[in-house]
């Protein structure tokens, strides 16, 4: 039982080339960590000062990375993206979360409808 992290390109749409696979992972906690991970970084690196949560949002769709979390032999896990990354431009931009050590607890604990479906 594993769960795989499959990474696409925003920006290279359908492109398999530029998609890539992060070693498996043992356990959902894990594996819904690096999805995070992956989210906040591209979005710590397009936030710019006095950009709102809807054009980094956009930003984000246009060329960010979206990690697709699949379960082999595992019980079902829960993530979108998409709803992560609006909920963490909202708390990037009104200066709540940027400190990278502790959103990634803080902020899972509210993401609504992620984690395991049994």
């Amino acid at each position: 039982m594993s769960y795989v992290v499959l990474v696409l390109d925003n920006f290279h749409f359908m492109d398999p080339d530029e998609e890539y696979e992060l070693p498996a992972f043992d356990d959902a906690d894990a594996a819904l960590a690096a999805c995070r991970r992956i989210v906040d970084q591209d979005l710590v690196h397009m936030h710019e000062p006095g950009v709102s949560a809807e054009a980094l949002y956009d930003k984000y769709l246009m060329g960010g990375e979206t990690p697709l979390l699949q379960t082999v032999g595992s019980p079902t896990v829960y993530f979108s993206a998409r709803d992560y990354a609006r909920l963490r431009c909202a708390e990037i931009c009104a200066g709540v979360g940027t400190d990278m050590q502790g959103a990634y607890a803080d902020t899972a604990a509210r993401a609504a409808g992620e984690g395991v479906v049994h």
